[in-house]
């Protein structure tokens, strides 16, 4: 969140940033950020409430980070393409 807040400070500072094209994504990406903090949290709480062995917490991680950018990777190809594209 402090990334992408500072990424769209400069944006409005300097209105001829190269940035300026991804306004979109950044403000995108700006406001889904705080919907995956509470999740995260549910899902660690979860973890140790069942008593999930570390090594099997990493295997799940790693799986749903996969499933999750290929997620995020088709939507962004299908939706949020440049102008003038």
């Amino acid at each position: 969140m402090v990334a992408t807040g500072m990424m769209w400070t400069v944006i409005d500072l300097y209105p001829k940033s190269p940035l300026r094209k991804h306004l979109r994504d950044i403000r995108a990406v700006h406001f889904g950020s705080p919907y995956l903090v509470p999740w995260f949290l549910g899902l660690a709480f979860a973890f140790e409430r069942l008593r999930v062995e570390p090594w099997e917490r990493l295997i799940f991680l790693v799986g749903l980070g996969i499933a999750v950018v290929a997620l995020l990777w088709t939507a962004a190809l299908l939706t949020l393409r440049p102008l003038g594209w």
